[in-house]
């Protein structure tokens, strides 16, 4: 047996451990009639481990994606199964001797499964909306380049970590096919840790529940143990978008002008603007390392004009807080003198009156809870 598939078969069995398909067997035979078919138990998995169950889905989309992934390149591959299939082979279900449940016990139980089915749902749900809110679900036009300029780096110039990364997180920033592939790739295939880590952590920042690839064996190179030296920064992320800006190819449609402060509503707007299509720059998120708060120094404004000259319109989210801000008027400044469209987002009333540099923009307003620009 290959090495391959050694370590697919150990997978899966951790994957089979976590998953405790006999136990859950279990609980369901007292749910079920006598003599249930496969479909039945199916159907009541589904309602009463919907948890489990979209751990199955993950674990075979991954196993079919590697397939899909290995076969192209004429590798040897493991084939892979359907989520029914893989349960259905798992699943070690008893149909004789089950003892049901009935009346009251029964009504009882199921009321136990579903509470708990519906809580374990609802936190994963949670996390995810909180892993969620530094990435977009959109997909830019320039993702395939990205992805493209990053496999170019590595083929020809190795030892150019830093660049790697910084493509790496550009595409991060984006939920969409290509990004998870991507992802999953160099989670798989880069022989640089520190790169691999960031590539699984922002999978799962995603949703999804990927392997982290262990070290490879043998004698190492030195692109495979060098780390990733970048200072945290605004003047440090300057320099590199100085440096990388004709494999970045980063264009942002809307550069929205705002408050920290109003987060809640940002996140609420950011989503709003996905469903459009719309790729949308807000510091805290897209740069959300190299601008955070308190890395802030004389070169955090150049790197936000770098950014306003990447976008095309600005978008001023009008409240209390954004009329305080300190950076605001300069940016509404900066965009109308390089002759850009600057639109006024208003989501609540204010008690302040609105400033003298937005009297001649425009107002944008939700209809059917999709802003117009």
């Amino acid at each position: 047996m290959s090495s391959y598939c050694r370590k697919e078969l150990f997978r899966e069995q951790l994957v089979l451990k976590g998953l405790h398909l006999a136990n859950i067997s279990k609980s369901l035979v007292n749910i079920l009639p006598v003599g249930f078919s496969f479909q039945e138990y199916l159907d009541a998995f589904k309602v009463y481990y919907p948890y489990t169950w979209e751990d199955i889905c993950s674990y075979c989309r991954i196993r079919k994606n590697n397939y899909r992934r290995r076969t192209q390149k004429h590798l040897r591959t493991i084939p892979f199964l359907t989520p029914q299939e893989f349960l259905k082979l798992h699943a070690k279900i008893k149909r004789t001797n089950n003892q049901t449940l009935s009346g009251k016990e029964l009504s009882d139980f199921k009321f136990k499964l579903t509470t708990k089915a519906a809580n374990t749902m609802k936190e994963r749900s949670r996390k995810l909306a909180d892993n969620l809110v530094y990435v977009q679900e959109v997909c830019p036009s320039y993702v395939k380049l990205l992805i493209k300029a990053y496999f170019d780096i590595r083929k020809r110039d190795t030892l150019n970590i830093n660049a790697r990364y910084l493509i790496l997180m550009e595409a991060a920033q984006f939920k969409c096919r290509e990004t998870i592939e991507f992802l999953e790739k160099v989670n798989a295939c880069d022989k640089n840790h520190d790169l691999r880590l960031i590539a699984f952590k922002s999978l799962q920042r995603m949703g999804e529940h990927p392997w982290l690839a262990r070290g490879r064996k043998g004698k190492r190179k030195e692109s495979m143990i060098k780390p990733i030296d970048i200072k945290t920064n605004p003047t440090e992320l300057l320099n590199l978008l100085y440096d990388n800006q004709e494999m970045l190819y980063q264009k942002f449609d809307i550069f929205l002008s705002h408050s920290s402060f109003d987060t809640k509503e940002l996140l609420r707007l950011k989503c709003h603007l996905n469903s459009l299509g719309k790729v949308v720059y807000i510091d805290w998120m897209n740069d959300r390392i190299m601008l955070n708060r308190k890395y802030q120094n004389d070169d955090t404004w150049p790197a936000l004009e770098l950014r306003m000259n990447q976008s095309d319109v600005l978008l001023y989210v009008l409240t209390d807080n954004a009329i305080r801000s300190p950076y605001t008027e300069r940016e509404v400044k900066y965009f109308k003198k390089q002759n850009k469209k600057v639109y006024i987002y208003q989501p609540n009333s204010i008690s302040m009156e609105v400033p003298i540099y937005l009297k001649d923009c425009e107002y944008c307003q939700l209809n059917n809870n999709k802003p117009i620009l």
